[in-house]
Formats: C-alpha cells, sequence, structure tokens
C-alpha cells in the first residue's frame, strides 16, 4: 500500500479556555507550535498520546509558546506545519495512515512500556580480536 502523502498546514484556535484534541497522521514530520492565548495569564497544557510519543515525536519539533511560524503560511520547504492557540489543555494523538483508523492504546502502551520499536543497529562492532591468542 502506498502513501500519496503531501504537507498540510493546520491552524487551530480557541476562543475559550477549553480542552483541544488534534490527531495528526502517523507520518507527520514538522513543527508544531503551541502557543497560549493572548490576554490569559494561563500556559496551555500539553500531553501526548502513546502512539504520537512512539511515532511522531520523533520526527516533530515542538515551540511551547515560542515564535509564531513567519507569516502564518504553509512552510515553503514541504514540511507539516500545525499551529494551535488556545488557554486550555492540548492532546496530541496519533491518526494511523496505513490502516486509516486511530491508534489503538493499548498496543502502543505495551511498544512504549517494553521498547519494541524497531531500530537499527547505531554500530557494528567488530568481534574478530576474541578469535586471536
Amino acid at each position: 500500500m502506498t502513501s500519496h502523502r503531501c504537507a498540510f498546514y493546520l491552524q487551530v484556535a480557541s476562543a475559550s479556555p477549553s480542552d483541544v484534541t488534534v490527531w495528526l497522521p502517523s507520518d507527520f514530520d514538522g513543527t508544531v507550535y503551541l502557543q497560549s492565548k493572548s490576554g490569559s495569564g494561563r500556559r496551555p497544557r500539553l500531553s501526548v498520546s502513546p502512539g504520537f510519543s512512539n511515532h511522531i515525536l520523533k520526527n516533530t519539533t515542538l515551540y511551547l509558546d515560542g515564535q509564531r511560524s513567519g507569516n502564518g503560511a504553509a512552510s515553503t520547504d514541504g514540511s507539516d506545519l500545525v499551529d494551535i492557540t488556545t488557554s486550555g489543555s492540548v492532546h496530541l494523538k496519533m491518526w494511523d495512515v496505513r490502516t486509516s483508523a486511530p491508534e489503538v492504546k493499548s498496543r502502543e502502551t505495551f511498544v512504549k512500556l517494553f521498547g519494541l520499536t524497531k531500530k537499527k543497529p547505531t554500530n557494528h562492532h567488530n568481534w574478530d580480536f576474541l578469535l586471536e591468542d
């Protein structure tokens, strides 16, 4: 199954201090800006789901109350961009693009708990020195 992926820009602005849940695709590769609503003294609380931390977080740059993205338009380099402005809680969750379904929380928690992600070996050891006398 091939993925026909294109970059996207999503802007979420909440006028009230309500909670915001954002579902991002599992192939997300870009930047998330989280801003507190101007005039509110309260900083938004961020929580991420196990699927988000397993698959998306490593490809994401998070800016919490940082500078807003340039002119507020979509990224020109082709990367994804999400801009969230609220004074409530923000929940970032993963949408699995392979299965076209939300993440399976129990499976993602299990993967996170036991570290079952597919990792490439970072270095190769030459064990031949053990054979030499």
